[in-house]
């Protein structure tokens, strides 16, 4: 694809501001932030130095290491041993006999890290400029859930016959990054007006690699390559979404020029597809001819761009057509036939509501983790530590885009309480506390794990928030143009038929929002007058009755705007009809703008911000506990989570005592009582050795061999004032621990 023709496809031009944000000069100071940023651990490239030594040795290399950077965005000259690349190779799955099964992973040198970093951390300032919003991947403020919540609505209905023709594509791209070419690549960044050194410095960047295959943890060949971008390199990510931009504006100039016709709920956007990387779902009308018209633009893509479109592992999702018509194109392109629901960037595509079906992947994901974590010696801290990060997480993916029905919420907390006390038999008899009493705050007497719950409905107020306050995004879009219309997202009716049934679950959640949400009033254009919280008497539609649009004169679909624009000031017999009057009057008699206005959502206590906080917002509904005095003194610095762990358990009189003296197998009982009546209490008070060490503890803390009144009282520092070293602070949890 030549210059010209890309220049006549997109109208985006990089400025001549741009230009020298993109080019200017590479600092010291900015070759040391992008180092120290990345991940010490790392594996290596060909010359065997990762990032954790050139930070350990910055006093002596930091000089030469930033020379070397800077030589290469002065002369524009990259020696190949810099480039040179070890390709890791990652089966994509269990049984990989196949060179297509596994992933192609680059290991490249630091220096070269660095340097396609800071190309990287110049572009991606650029993207959100010129790349469509079909486009979601690695472009700051696109969310991959608003995919899957605005690809959830366009198939909403799809199980049904009787709605209208309609057709939705889930396209497959074959080995995507590994076939770009470059000069079309290059070709694209000039069509942009992107600074010719830049595009040099990304030519050397992509041409002058050489790899070499490592293979038993040896590396074998040494060869370069004529296309492709490397997966593991900085700039690679970027560039593969600037080419799968130009294959957007060529399905949305399709689209224009009729040769697809548009999904019938896409047409007053314009919207044809949504892309994520190189995941693509193509909405169009389910004609034949807008089937024909989406395979001819892949196959221009495919001969000008490099990128290649499997319609063999392609599918189609049709709805609303006729069995004739249904056969005639299946017969006609090689695709196959698909069923909602499917997995769509790893969550499912539903056309109804959440079932038992629906979420078993979820829990089978859950159960595959854990009975991976297969050591029987992980302690009780140490499950807690996969649960919170890794289950919780897994969770917490699907609870951003949907919400989870409450029996999948209990099932999953079933399997996490049955693994932290049981490991990975997942016993549910060995539960010591319940699941809620876990689920608080370390200071509140708990273990910090996250109510799911909880965690869920914080996700469904992030996307109220999104919706409220007009966030940039086709998912937004989509629901102020067909659902919400000309009206309010709090007076949207949840029995329409309009929306999904997610669309119908955020609803539920409305009252919530509402005491988070206010409008700073700037225009007034985007404000409703009687929905949205822009006053101090709140929202006016609840402190009025329903007589107010008469009494009033202002319609209920009324803007603050269009109320300033018209409104002429009257007295009321009603108090609170008097108050909105002079609320109105307030606002008309301060200085306005033509900015739009400012959206805020509760932080702490009664302070508002322009960004949603998920960790306050959490705070603000979560049911808040008493604080325990003991925190501290089990969840200090520097504990030994372990240890900790087990003088939690104490503290709450679980620990089971008998039964882990036997399960030890102690060996010579010098004891004259039976193993059985070796409780807590019994440890503490009778036990000779016990009572040694408790003699020794409180003389080497306390200086005294005199006892606090209780333990939770030494736990406290209620009857002495603590003052704990570091270099004792790991030794004192254990001998706590064998003071019970």
């Amino acid at each position: 694809m030549t210059v010209e023709e890309l220049q006549n496809l997109m109208s985006f031009r990089c400025s001549a501001t741009d230009q020298d944000m993109l080019t200017r000069e590479v600092t010291s100071e900015e070759n040391q932030k992008v180092l120290f940023a990345m991940p010490s651990n790392k594996f290596p490239g060909p010359d065997g130095y990762t990032s954790e030594f050139f930070k350990a040795t910055w006093s002596i290399t930091g000089q030469d290491f930033i020379a070397a950077i800077k030589s290469f965005f002065i002369k524009g000259f990259l020696p190949k041993g810099l480039n040179a690349t070890i390709l890791a190779l990652i089966p994509k799955k269990d049984e990989a006999t196949l060179m297509r099964d596994y992933r192609p992973i680059s290991c490249c040198n630091v220096i070269y890290k660095v340097i396609s970093k800071i190309i990287a951390n110049r572009l991606k300032v650029m993207l959100p400029t010129f790349i469509l919003q079909n486009q979601s991947a690695f472009v700051r403020e696109r969310l991959l859930i608003e995919n899957v919540l605005l690809a959830t609505e366009l198939v909403k209905d799809y199980h049904k016959d009787s709605i209208s023709p309609r057709c939705a594509m889930k396209i497959d791209i074959s080995k995507a990054f590994d076939s770009v070419q470059w000069q079309f690549l290059l070709n694209t960044l000039e069509a942009l007006n992107f600074p010719e050194n830049f595009c040099h410095w990304i030519k050397l960047c992509i041409s002058t690699a050489t790899f070499s295959v490592q293979v038993n943890g040896e590396l074998a060949g040494f060869f370069g390559s004529k296309r492709g971008l490397r997966q593991g390199c900085a700039l690679s990510p970027y560039l593969f979404v600037i080419c799968m931009n130009v294959l957007s504006h060529m399905i949305d100039v399709a689209a224009v020029h009729r040769n697809i016709g548009y999904h019938p709920k896409c047409k007053k956007l314009s919207l044809t597809h949504l892309c994520f990387a190189d995941d693509l779902m193509v909405f169009i009308d389910g004609q034949q001819r807008s089937v024909e018209g989406v395979i001819n633009i892949f196959k221009e893509f495919a001969g000008k761009s490099g990128l290649h479109i499997s319609l063999e592992k392609s599918t189609l999702y049709l709805a609303g057509v006729s069995e004739l018509n249904r056969n005639n194109i299946l017969s006609a392109f090689p695709f196959a036939s698909g069923q909602l629901p499917v997995r769509y960037l790893g969550l499912p595509l539903l056309t109804k509501q959440m079932t038992t079906a629906d979420y078993s992947p979820l829990l089978d994901k859950v159960r595959s983790k854990i009975s991976s974590w297969t050591a029987r010696s992980l302690s009780y801290a140490g499950r807690l530590a996969l649960i919170n990060s890794v289950i919780v997480s897994l969770s917490n993916f699907w609870m951003s885009a949907y919400r989870l029905p409450a029996g999948c919420i209990k099932e999953i907390e079933k399997l996490c309480s049955a693994f932290l006390w049981s490991g990975p038999e997942l016993n549910p008899k060995k539960a010591k506390i319940t699941w809620t009493s876990l689920c608080k705050l370390k200071q509140e007497g708990g273990l910090g794990i996250k109510s799911l719950l909880e965690a869920n409905k914080v996700s469904c107020l992030k996307l109220i928030w999104r919706l409220v306050s007009r966030q940039s995004s086709l998912w937004v879009n989509w629901v102020w143009t067909y659902i919400i219309r000309k009206g309010s997202f709090w007076s949207a009716n949840d029995r329409s038929s309009l929306g999904s049934w997610m669309w119908k679950k955020l609803l539920k959640y409305r009252d919530v929002a509402k005491s988070m949400c206010k409008v700073e009033i700037k225009s007034g254009s985007s404000t409703s007058f009687w929905y949205d919280n822009w006053s101090q008497l709140g929202q006016l539609v609840d402190v009025t009755n329903a007589r107010r649009t008469i009494d009033m004169g202002i319609p209920l679909a009324a803007t603050v705007a269009t109320v300033l624009a018209s409104h002429r000031t009257k007295h009321h017999r009603t108090a609170i009809y008097n108050k909105i009057e002079a609320e109105i009057q307030s606002i008309l008699q301060r200085e306005r703008s033509g900015a739009p206005d400012i959206f805020l959502w509760r932080s702490s206590g009664d302070n508002f911000r322009q960004s949603f906080i998920t960790k306050v917002t959490w705070h603000n509904i979560r049911v808040i506990h008493t604080h325990r005095q003991w925190y501290k003194g089990v969840w200090f610095s520097y504990n030994t989570p372990k240890y900790s762990f087990l003088l939690w358990l104490a503290i709450h009189d679980r620990l089971s005592t008998g039964d882990r003296i036997k399960k030890w197998n102690s060996g010579q009982q010098t004891f004259s009582t039976p193993l059985s009546i070796f409780t807590l209490k019994f440890l503490r008070n009778r036990c000779i050795f016990c009572n040694n060490m408790i003699s020794k503890f409180y003389l080497t803390i306390f200086d005294s061999l005199s006892k606090p009144i209780s333990f939770i009282d030494c736990l406290t520092n209620k009857s002495h004032k603590l003052s704990f070293t570091e270099s004792s602070i790991n030794t004192i949890c254990p001998l706590e621990y064998l003071i019970l």
